[in-house]
């Protein structure tokens, strides 16, 4: 951790806060961000521990992603000629607003990730005192949950076990229909 106290230091030494870099690079919005509720920087360690989720945990889950995402295609011809097709006609070089539109490709990544997700679950800590449903929890509670549980629960998502990407797409979608009857509805979901 010496390395990224070392990398903070540095960064904050050639750039100051109001500097281009520390405003618009993810490197200086987290080592000058500022909490909303009391204007107050994070500490050496939590930006130490946001440095490593960004350069360990994004790492393995694009990877984990994109891994689980190429095994369902190669599993679901329809699926793939069906992506193929909306990509076709996608601009080159790619702009990114037009992975707004693209309702097939967003389908396959959410489906892909609700059947394997790249993270199982996880843990937050309560910054404060807190109350939900008639209970308190103090500030440094920690709260456990399982995405695995909520994306495998067969009272929403009907045939679970099933990588069915028409689950997620638009009702306006032409292969939507077909999927009615594989879970959510996606503008709930």
């Amino acid at each position: 951790l010496n390395t990224f106290d070392h990398l903070i230091d540095e960064f904050m030494r050639e750039n100051p806060a109001e500097s281009d870099r520390a405003q618009t690079t993810v490197m200086g919005r987290l080592v000058y961000c500022k909490d909303k509720e009391n204007n107050q920087m994070m500490t050496r360690d939590e930006m130490k521990d946001n440095m490593l989720a960004l350069a360990f945990a994004g790492h393995d889950t694009a990877y984990a992603s994109i891994s689980s995402l190429l095994y369902h295609l190669s599993q679901n011809p329809d699926t793939l000629e069906a992506l193929v097709e909306e990509t076709s006609s996608l601009s080159e070089p790619l702009e990114a607003g037009e992975l707004k539109n693209a309702p097939v490709l967003n389908a396959c990544m959410y489906e892909s990730w609700r059947v394997d997700p790249p993270v199982l679950g996880a843990s937050r800590k309560a910054t404060k005192d807190i109350g939900h449903k008639g209970y308190s929890f103090d500030a440094g509670s920690t709260f456990f949950y399982s995405i695995i549980s909520a994306t495998t629960d067969e009272s929403i998502y009907k045939n679970h076990d099933k990588f069915d990407m028409r689950r997620f797409l638009p009702k306006d979608h032409p292969l939507y229909q077909s999927g009615a009857d594989s879970g959510i509805d996606p503008v709930q979901g």
